[in-house]
C-alpha cells in the first residue's frame, strides 16, 4: 500500500502540473477576476530550462486527456529535472516529500545513455472521481519512453532534432 500511495502522489505532482494546462485555459482568472497562476506553463518553462531536456510540447488527445512531452538528452538529464526547483515545489503543493519515498527516480532505467521520452497525462472530469483526491480527475500518468531505431520523416517530426533516433530516414525535401 505505500508503494502504492508513493507511486500516487509522484504522479498526482505530475498530473496537477499537466492540468495546470488545461486548467489555466479554461480558468484563465482566479475567482474575484484576479490573473491565476498559470502552473502548465510554470512546467513547461521549468522543463525548458533543465539541462539536457531537449524539447517539450504540449496538446490534448482525442480522448480527452491533456499532456505535456518532454524529451530528455539521458537518464541524467531526467533526473535533474526530478530534483529541480519548479518539480520539488510541485510534489511540495501535494504534500508528497521525495525523501520519504520507497524508490528512487528512474532506478529501474539501467543504460544511462538513452535517450528518454516523458508524458505526464491528465483527464479532467466535471467531478473528482478518484479516492482521496479533490480535484475533478479520472486519469493521472507519467509514462517514460526510449526510442527505437528507424522512422521517416518530411520536413521534421515529432521528436526535436537534438532527440537521437538511429536509422531515422530524413526526407527534407519531399520534391527528391
Amino acid at each position: 500500500m505505500h508503494l502504492r500511495k508513493s507511486l500516487f502522489v509522484c504522479t498526482l505532482a505530475a498530473g496537477l502540473a499537466v492540468g495546470g494546462l488545461a486548467v489555466a485555459q479554461q480558468q484563465g482568472q482566479r475567482a474575484g477576476g484576479q490573473p491565476g497562476p498559470d502552473m502548465g506553463q510554470r512546467l513547461v518553462e521549468g522543463l525548458r530550462n533543465t539541462p539536457g531536456c531537449l524539447g517539450v510540447d504540449a496538446g490534448q488527445f482525442m480522448s480527452g486527456k491533456n499532456a505535456i512531452v518532454a524529451w530528455f538528452e539521458n537518464k541524467a538529464a531526467v533526473q535533474k529535472w526530478y530534483y529541480s526547483e519548479t518539480h520539488m515545489n510541485m510534489l511540495g503543493g501535494v504534500g508528497a516529500d521525495p525523501a520519504t519515498m520507497d524508490h528512487a527516480p528512474l532506478e529501474h532505467v539501467a543504460d544511462e545513455n538513452t535517450p528518454i521520452m516523458v508524458i505526464a497525462s491528465i483527464t479532467f472530469t466535471d467531478k473528482p472521481e478518484l479516492e482521496g483526491v479533490p480535484m475533478p480527475i479520472s486519469q493521472i500518468a507519467i509514462e517514460l519512453y526510449a526510442p527505437l531505431p528507424g522512422g521517416a520523416s518530411i520536413n521534421g517530426r515529432l521528436a526535436p532534432d537534438a532527440f537521437p533516433v538511429e536509422h531515422h530516414k530524413f526526407y527534407d525535401d519531399p520534391a527528391e
